[in-house]
Formats: C-alpha cells, structure tokens, sequence
C-alpha cells in the first residue's frame, strides 16, 4: 500500500507546516515530498486521491496519528460533536474572515474585537488547544509583530494569548523553526506592563470644582426659601379630567430585556498547583524560563514562563521540600 504524501510551502502554509513537524508521523504513514512546494497545499492518498484545504488535511492528519497512538496526538483530543463543529468554525473564521480583515484597512478594529473576544477565552474553541488556535497563530504573527509597544499594551488578551500559542507551539509541540525550516521567531512579549498613575488635577481646578459645589449647596440650603419656591407652583385642578395623552402615559411601560453576563466563567478555570522538578534557561529567549512541573500526571507539563527578571532558578527549583504545604 502507497503511504500517504503531503506537499505544501512553509511560508504559506504555517499552520500545516506546524502541524506536520508536531505530529512527527513516520514515513511508513506520511511522505513530505516538498516543503516549498509552488503547487500550493495538496494530500494524496495512497498516491490516487488528492485532498485540499488546511482544515480538511489538518483533520485526516490528526486521525492518522490518533490511530496510530502518536504521542503529539494527545495535544489534540478528539471532542464532542459540538466542539469539533465550533473548532471548524473557529478555523474557518481564522482562515477567511481574520487573515482579509488583518490585510485590509480595518485591522485596527479587527484586533479590537478579537482583543475583546479572548477576555474570556483561554484557547479559542473547545476550552483546549485545537488547529483553530495554530491557523489563529498564523494569522497573527506577522501583523502582530508589527505593532507599535503602546498599541500591544492596549491589546493585553491578545498579547497573553498569542504568547500562549508560541509557548505551545515551541516548547510543548516541540516545533523547532531552525531545524524544521518553519519562518517563524519567538515574540518576545512583556506582560508586565508598568502601572501608569493617574494624571494629577491642578490646584485651580480644584478650587473651581469647590465653588461650583458650594454654590449648589447654598441654593438648596435654607428649608424655608425651598417652602415658598414649592408654593409658587400652580395648584391642579380638582375637576379636571386627564386628557387621552395622559391615560397613554399611565400604562405600564414593558419589561426590559435582560442581558446576558459578560463576565468570565470561573468553573472554566482548571486550577492546579505543581511541584517544579527542573528549570533551565529558555534556549531562544533571554527572558523566559522552561520549567517541568509535576502535577500529578503521568508525565511532568512543561510551562515557560517569564520570571528570569524576577527570580534566580535555584529560587523555583524544589520550591515545596522540606515544608508541607496545606494551602495555597
């Protein structure tokens, strides 16, 4: 039987080209013929029927490799049938809607509304990671990398979440880009952004706040001068019928609609707490550290994280021994 083959472009196909180096599927079940391929994305099977479109190869690819038990599977649970259809939908979006709408003119919105729909959201589809988060990656990188300091401050969800997919992507998918050929660096992203007090009125307006409250005050101050302003009022008349407008006035206005809560969910939070075994300098960036942590699995997680400005290794490493730790 013919293996499967895949040809495609590194710089053009970025999410598949992860994909691909991720999975590390034997020869014996996928042939990368070309990875600069002018012919464009192509899956053949068993070297008849040819099978195009990221989401559709990204899908047949992940099923080989769940089938086969390949350890790099496990980064992509299979899900409900609603959470493959909202990946699906998510993956598309990233690959039409994102990807125009970051070349066009309105980009600046664009990262407004994406900013405002990862408040909530760890990973963008499924409460996990999925190819929709890889074809999001795609979509980012390069006009993300673009943007000034003060305007990536502005979009902190983006920022926290696309510095999470490069994290995944290199350390946990163990996708290298010098050995793999994949035209992608690491970001370096600080989320420690320095707190910016608030500007200090000047004395004069303060002054002139003063007044105007007092003058305010003085008007309604004196309970008496109050009384002969109320009396002034005309009286209504005792006989007089109320008018059809007013009877249309009297009716109840309708209930309004109850909206929908936009805060975060917090039964969506998987809290742990782990027992950091190893930490090592991040291998391409100066201020991250890779961190194996022991969490009760089957196997330590690895997390990177930015403290190497804050703590020495030797500070994280073994942090619990010695003392139990009943609360956290």
């Amino acid at each position: 039987m013919t293996a499967t083959s895949i040809i495609f472009n590194s710089s053009k196909n970025l999410a598949i080209a992860i994909l691909v180096a991720a999975l590390k599927l034997p020869s014996s079940l996928l042939v990368v013929k070309d990875k600069a391929s002018p012919e464009g994305l192509k899956l053949i099977l068993e070297g008849k029927t040819t099978v195009t479109g990221a989401i559709t190869i990204a899908d047949y690819l992940i099923g080989i490799a769940r089938k086969a038990s390949i350890p790099a599977a496990t980064f992509f649970p299979a899900g409900s049938a609603l959470d493959k259809a909202d990946t699906r939908q998510w993956s598309s979006y990233a690959t039409t809607t994102l990807v125009n709408s970051l070349a066009g003119n309105a980009k600046d919105d664009t990262f407004t509304s994406i900013n405002l729909i990862l408040a909530s959201k760890t990973y963008i589809s499924a409460n996990h990671f999925t190819f929709a988060d890889i074809l999001m990656y795609e979509a980012l990188y390069t006009p993300l990398r673009r943007l000034t300091f003060a305007r990536r401050d502005e979009l902190v969800h983006v920022m926290r979440y696309f510095d999470l997919l490069q994290n995944t992507v290199i350390s946990e998918l163990g996708v290298s880009p010098t050995t793999e050929g994949i035209p992608i660096k690491l970001v370096d992203i600080e989320l420690d952004t320095p707190f910016v007090p608030k500007p200090k009125i000047p004395e004069e307006k303060k002054e002139n706040s003063k007044k105007v409250q007092s003058s305010q005050t003085k008007e309604v101050a004196d309970p008496a001068t109050a009384k002969d302003t109320s009396a002034k009022k005309e009286e209504p008349q005792k006989d007089a019928q109320p008018t059809k407008k007013e009877k249309k006035e009297k009716k109840e206005a309708p209930p309004a609609t109850p909206v929908a809560s936009t805060l975060p969910d917090p039964s969506k939070i998987d809290l742990r707490i782990g027992h950091i075994i190893n930490v090592e300098k991040h291998p391409e960036a100066d201020t991250l550290y890779v961190e194996k942590i022991d969490v009760g699995e089957e196997n330590p997680r690895t997390v990177v994280s930015g403290l190497v400005k804050y703590m020495e290794a030797s500070e994280l490493l073994d942090k619990m021994r010695g003392i139990e730790s009943q609360a956290m």
